[in-house]
């Protein structure tokens, strides 16, 4: 969690394109809409390490784009 949306008390969600090869990994994050405050940057890196399950079509597996998001909750005090 970015200290900036943190300290401003910043939570909600980052809608993202995502690009997944045949193998599953990703391959390319691009954001649609989010917060700010370092949140769209942290929730891209995060995306970025992500290892999906393959698509399949026909029985042969196929890149995709999905769109995911991350959503960033606080935690309560």
């Amino acid at each position: 969690y970015p200290d900036s949306a943190k300290q401003a008390r910043i939570e909600g969600p980052v809608r993202m394109s995502v690009t997944i090869d045949e193998s599953g990994a990703v391959k390319e994050v691009r954001l649609l809409e989010g917060p700010g405050y370092g949140l769209n940057e942290a929730a891209q890196e995060a995306l970025k390490q992500f290892v999906f399950s393959p698509a399949e079509l026909d029985g042969k597996k196929v890149p995709v784009r999905i769109t995911y998001v991350y959503r960033f909750k606080l935690e309560s005090r």
